[in-house]
């Protein structure tokens, strides 16, 4: 049973809020979220943190000739919940309108997609879309953060404006959630025509993630923008320039952490990966570490957020180990390793050719003209593969009678292993086999006129 179920099609608005019907049980009613805001301190304090980086040669980057700039802005946003008054308004018009016990909930937010949009004078004005950020949401949260990377142009364009105290940054942001499709949906954008153009394309990928022929269908529950507002002169640490080459000063960062074993099939063997990540503090200790896991059955989920709630050393590199367990319940451990401080992103995806079994994809064809003028009914195909060592067999067939004589066929095998093909039909009363090689290329053709 799917969290939420929420249809498309019944989206009714009690006041400012958008309310959708169940898809199975009568009476339930679900509602979207109110949004999010920046979050600050008691004393009014945003949690913005910009970092104008300068580098000329590092491990950190690739280019060792020229001196560049780039920025870091991270954010730190809090949900903004509906009131506990608006939602019994809520209930209490749809059960003035129902016959049934009626019962509301919140549809969970799966990801959260945000824009850094900035209004420069020197492009007369216009917004212009700096960078984003697109980050999972787990089912229950109250507190996000996450971090944007801008281009050297970019750095540029926003740290000219934060000098002269021209604090001009708008975060426009989509909760994303699933719904059941309905007959059609229509989403509208306003603002300048370039930042449409770009927001759009980026809508326009989310839409279609889920597939046409998905029952669900990714759609915002909640877009809206606020502004990023500060006294610079109150607060001038939330801006900073640093040397890569000299380090870092001590932050809260966030890093991503990228796996495709799952997405892509690349360890059909494995249950779930996890990846711990430690940073050292002010005291030159080893911090606790800090976990993302990816599972094989949520093989969507390719990027996790990471953040440390305590303030890290950036002068010292962070390290980290990944844990994995097969389906057979065999634990696989690797060792610590250290990357640079300055990296905040991490790729777990395992290389595929230390995995000892691999994904196989195979289709087969016959000739269905030629069966049937050769009174052939049906082409069996026996296929005999290993996996573990353990020998197994995978059958299918092809009829003359069939609308589309070509099967597709998936399975998981030791690696290095090459499957034995039998083929074999009765034609005139007599049974005929043959042992195809296996073809390199995954695809075998079967002509009557050629066996």
């Amino acid at each position: 049973m799917l969290p939420a179920q929420p249809v498309l099609s019944s989206r009714m608005w009690i006041g400012e809020t958008a309310v959708f019907r169940d898809a199975g049980q009568v009476g339930l009613f679900w509602y979207a979220p109110k949004g999010i805001a920046l979050k600050r301190d008691g004393q009014g304090k945003p949690q913005v943190q910009v970092i104008q980086m300068r580098y000329q040669g590092a491990e950190c980057t690739a280019d060792e000739s020229e001196r560049r700039f780039t920025s870091l802005v991270q954010l730190s946003v809090v949900a903004d919940n509906w009131s506990q008054t608006e939602l019994e308004e809520i209930k209490s018009y749809l059960q003035r309108r129902s016959r049934t016990r009626v019962s509301l909930k919140e549809i969970p937010a799966h990801r959260m997609d945000t824009h850094l949009v900035m209004a420069a004078p020197a492009l007369g004005g216009n917004p212009k879309v700096l960078g984003h950020a697109r980050e999972p949401i787990p089912t229950a949260w109250e507190e996000r953060s996450f971090l944007v990377g801008l281009s050297p142009d970019e750095a540029q364009l926003l740290w000219a404006q934060l000098e002269k105290g021209q604090m001009a940054i708008t975060v426009s942001y989509a909760l994303m959630g699933k719904f059941y499709r309905g007959p059609s949906a229509e989403i509208h954008l306003s603002g300048s025509a370039d930042m449409v153009e770009e927001l759009a394309e980026e809508f326009e990928e989310m839409f279609l993630e889920e597939g046409e022929d998905s029952l669900l269908l990714s759609m915002p529950l909640r877009q809206d923008a606020f502004n990023v507002e500060w006294d610079l002169a109150q607060w001038p640490d939330l801006m900073q320039q640093v040397d890569l080459n000299d380090g870092f000063p001590p932050a809260y960062p966030a890093l991503t952490i990228r796996c495709y074993d799952f997405a892509d099939q690349i360890r059909p063997d494995l249950a779930m990966k996890r990846i711990e990540v430690q940073a050292k503090g002010l005291r030159d200790q080893w911090l606790d570490p800090q976990q993302a896991t990816f599972y094989a059955n949520q093989s969507g989920v390719e990027e996790q957020p990471i953040s440390f709630p305590f303030v890290v050393s950036m002068e010292h590199p962070y390290r980290y180990r990944t844990i994995s367990y097969t389906f057979k319940g065999q634990k696989e451990e690797s060792e610590w390793q250290e990357i640079p401080a300055c990296r905040y992103l991490i790729d777990i995806t395992s290389n595929p050719e230390d995995n000892p079994v691999e994904h196989v994809e195979f289709e087969w064809e016959a000739d269905v003209a030629a069966m049937d003028s050769l009174e052939i009914e049906t082409f069996f195909l026996e296929i005999r593969y290993e996996l573990d060592g353990t020998p197994l067999t995978l059958n299918s067939k092809i009829s003359v009678n069939d609308h589309l004589p070509l099967q597709m066929l998936s399975w998981t095998m030791d690696r290095g292993f090459i499957p034995q093909l039998r083929l074999t039909w009765n034609q005139a009363g007599d049974l005929y086999w043959k042992e195809p090689d296996w073809p390199s290329d995954g695809y075998l053709y079967v002509s009557p006129a050629q066996e």
